[in-house]
């Protein structure tokens, strides 16, 4: 994702409405495709770079690699 000139504020609201929205689906029992979850990782990998979240053990997230 660039971000290239898009205020802070904005890149955070972006990826918080992102990742909100993946979560829904998720808890709605709705399919997350392949694009919808390496875009859902980078927000919030963006959101952990950024110190908005913080990725502890009581509250941490698990990344794994891209299937090869």
């Amino acid at each position: 994702m660039k971000s290239k000139g898009v205020p802070i504020m904005t890149q955070i609201k972006t990826y918080r409405m992102y990742c909100n929205m993946i979560h829904t689906r998720k808890l709605n029992k709705q399919p997350i495709r392949k694009s919808d979850l390496e875009i859902f990782v980078s927000s919030l990998m963006a959101l952990l770079r950024l110190r908005i979240i913080e990725n502890d053990e009581s509250n941490g997230y698990m990344t794994f690699p891209k299937k090869k």
